[in-house]
């Protein structure tokens, strides 16, 4: 599977091979629970990062969107334009009204799915995360 960041650039899942990836799908930017569970995202990146973590923030709005999330905030890790909602799709996330519901997916160094988080506390998730990541 190919993902198309905000900044237009591309990777395939299967390139990150040998390293820990969070793929997090989450409704809309900058709104109350998206904004913060990116923040925490953003708050623990010295430790996820440090652990090894490679994160995706994943949703439906566009690039333009997503880059104004990401300087508003000054996310450290790229956001996914999902707009067809194909990445949703291919996770099997349900999409509401075009609109992706909050769940998270670690997938381990072997390129499988480790964890999956079906319902996510924006509050909480970024200490989920490393707490699974540290393994």
């Amino acid at each position: 599977m190919t993902l198309t960041l905000h900044d237009g650039k591309e990777v395939k899942l299967s390139s990150l091979q040998g390293k820990q990836v969070l793929v997090y799908f989450y409704p809309k930017d900058d709104t109350p629970g998206c904004t913060v569970q990116a923040k925490g995202l953003r708050d623990g990146w010295a430790d996820l990062h440090g652990a090894g973590l490679e994160v995706y923030g994943v949703s439906t709005q566009d690039a333009q969107s997503h880059q104004a999330f990401i300087q508003k905030y000054e996310l450290p890790f790229p956001l996914v334009v999902d707009a067809d909602g194909a990445v949703a799709r291919a996770f099997h996330v349900p999409l509401r009204n075009d609109v992706a519901t909050r769940q998270s997916f670690l997938i381990g160094k072997d390129g499988k799915i480790k964890q999956v988080w079906l319902e996510v506390d924006p509050k909480e998730h970024a200490a989920a995360i490393l707490a699974a990541a540290k393994s």
